[in-house]
């Protein structure tokens, strides 16, 4: 059961949906496309910057829009379910980005916005948008800093594991204000790096009060050459969450989590690039009558090209997340996913990839998994149309009856980049 005010998409749903932001137009296979110059952007000089514009349009069928169980049932507080209900829609997502250099600092600008229209269901029509600024400096080989910072509007993708249920009106939103400040230092035998971000989240509506908050993330790697190309890592991180209000109960929902991994990176881009790594991770609740809790972290970002023409990668995420469930004191996901993208021929390129989800809830015992397959197509019509089509696919099963449902979805993307 939810809490009436808890039940929100959580801040892993938020910052990883595809929905949920306004993210730059899309690329079917950038791990290969982005190797042929000729169809890459070459946007147009303003004032000293080079201004990269690009939108698209994206037509798709949803015939599970609200990520609800087939047929209608009664839902824990009583009310009816609609079950599920198909639609049509349409999603324009647009922006500019703006690159230069001002003395010895890179500086990248970014505005974009994403808006979604449905043909019946009008009730989950939403615009999303960001405008993010990067500094970059690089005072010596091998050493990088950088800072970073904006403002995001974010929409709940229905099917987040604790995304709104309510067909009634349209999904949450919220405000996302972030800064982060980069450090990476790589040369010789030895790698240094340290990551320090900043997080504010606002959450539209007097009845989303209780899920403001603000986190704060530090991390810091150490690494030593062991090979030619590997570094040997060791990361410490931290991670803390103050939320404005206490649960209706009283209850303090602040939390601090602290972990740290070891693993590999690699030093440059090869037949094998990235990093993996493992460790362990507690999560301390300030909440005196909430135990804390121990899990497994990993962190791995892998990238496999055995042939010019192919890439696959494979991605993995396990840690804590923030939880806004009634009865659950800690979420806990684990992420996979697994691409294979292909060029086909000069201008058509293709990528198959499978994604999985597990959500397991401490304190409530809830229990979600889900698995997503998705194939997608794009012909390079031009240098600067390319025309897409894709076709996915969600299951989800849960130890609560109205959490199970599957979902198909497909259409086609006209994409513009200048």
């Amino acid at each position: 059961m939810r809490h009436s005010l808890c039940a929100a998409c959580t801040v892993a749903g938020l910052l990883l949906s595809t929905a949920a932001q306004a993210e730059s137009v899309s690329k079917t296979a950038p791990l290969v496309s982005d190797q042929l110059p000729d169809f890459e952007p070459k946007g147009f000089d303003l004032g000293g910057f080079r201004l990269l514009p690009d939108f698209e349009y994206i037509l798709y069928a949803d015939d599970n829009v609200y990520a609800a169980r087939d047929g209608k049932f009664l839902l824990p507080d009583g009310t009816l379910s609609n079950g599920t209900q198909a639609d049509a829609a349409f999603i324009i997502v647009g922006g500019v980005e703006a690159k230069g250099r001002i003395g010895n600092i890179d500086l990248t600008a970014n505005a974009r916005t994403r808006i979604r229209r449905y043909d019946k269901l009008t009730t989950e029509n939403s615009e999303g948008a960001e405008a993010l600024v990067k500094l970059g400096w690089q005072p010596r080989e091998g050493q990088k800093f950088g800072l970073e910072g904006g403002w995001r509007r974010v929409v709940e993708e229905r099917g987040d594991p604790e995304a709104l249920q309510l067909t009634s009106t349209g999904p949450r939103l919220a405000n996302i204000f972030e800064s982060e400040a980069k450090f990476s230092q790589e040369g010789g035998k030895m790698l240094v790096a340290t990551d320090v971000v900043v997080r504010k989240f606002d959450f539209l509506g007097t009845a989303n009060a209780r899920r403001d908050f603000s986190s704060q993330f530090v991390s810091l790697t150490l690494g030593r050459s062991i090979g030619s190309r590997l570094y040997g890592t060791a990361t410490a991180f931290v991670t803390n969450r103050d939320f404005r209000l206490p649960l209706t109960t009283g209850a303090i929902q602040d939390e601090t989590t602290i972990g740290g991994r070891i693993g590999v990176a690699t030093k440059d881009r090869g037949l094998i690039e990235g990093r993996a790594s493992i460790g362990v991770f507690r999560l301390n609740p300030a909440e005196p009558a909430q135990k804390g809790r121990s899990g497994i972290s990993a962190d791995v970002a892998l990238t496999f090209r055995p042939q010019q023409r192919t890439a696959i990668s494979l991605n993995v995420f396990s840690g804590d997340v923030a939880t806004f469930r009634l009865g659950a004191v800690a979420r806990s996901d684990t992420t996979a996913s697994i691409n294979v993208q292909q060029e086909i021929r000069h201008n058509l390129y293709a990528t198959a990839g499978l994604s999985y989800l597990r959500a397991e809830f401490f304190g409530s015992g809830d229990l979600e998994k889900a698995i997503s397959p998705r194939v997608e197509v794009e012909w390079l019509a031009t240098k600067r149309l390319s025309i897409a089509g894709y076709v996915s696919y969600t299951d989800r099963t849960s130890n609560i009856a109205e959490e199970v449902f599957d979902r198909t979805r497909g259409g086609f993307s006209l994409r513009l980049r200048f």
